[in-house]
């Protein structure tokens, strides 16, 4: 069941690939758009897939090794290839069962963050300052474009408030 839903959104997208590969397309400004979102949704998944059926064929041919028996080293080779793309499977698995789940219509949204120092004088400023830097590193690490909007420091390395726009394609993760 699970390969005849990517089946069809492999179908799908190269169905809408050719869509978009024809010129007349550009005559429709709002169907072009939605096409190339649902287009972008689907091709990480059908990159997946592609690579899962890639470890399936390499699996069987590696386990073809093993069953014809002969040269030692070789089916050492074959068991030690099965043993680590007996893994990947299992992690491309995973990864295709969470890219099926439905999305969230927050998903795609981006955020905007603001801190600011409360009561608590230099403490208090010090305090804004690691939080929001502490921020700024988390995005960063996550590929996330971290913008700073409006910053207000103290002149002691404090922060009395400061706004930035963080964005990427999936960011709820973050705020949800």
């Amino acid at each position: 069941m699970l390969f005849d839903k990517l089946r069809q959104i492999e179908e799908r997208s190269n169905e809408i690939a050719r869509i978009l590969s024809d010129p007349a397309i550009f005559s429709q400004p709002a169907e072009y758009a939605r096409l190339r979102k649902e287009h972008a949704d689907t091709v990480e998944i059908v990159e997946r897939f592609t690579e899962y059926r890639d470890v399936l064929r390499r699996i069987g041919e590696a386990r073809h090794i093993l069953a014809e028996g002969g040269d030692r080293e070789l089916a050492e080779m074959a068991q030690a290839e099965v043993d680590e793309l007996t893994g990947r499977q299992t992690a491309l698995e995973e990864e295709l069962k969470r890219l099926l789940l439905p999305r969230d219509p927050n998903e795609e949204k981006n955020v905007f963050l603001e801190i600011r120092a409360g009561a608590g004088g230099d403490e208090a400023a010090l305090f804004a300052a690691e939080l929001f830097a502490m921020y700024q590193r988390y995005s960063e690490g996550r590929g996330w474009r971290f913008e700073i909007l409006e910053y207000a420091d103290t002149g002691l390395g404090g922060l009395k408030d400061a706004t930035a726009e963080i964005t990427d394609r999936y960011l709820f993760p973050f705020y949800g």
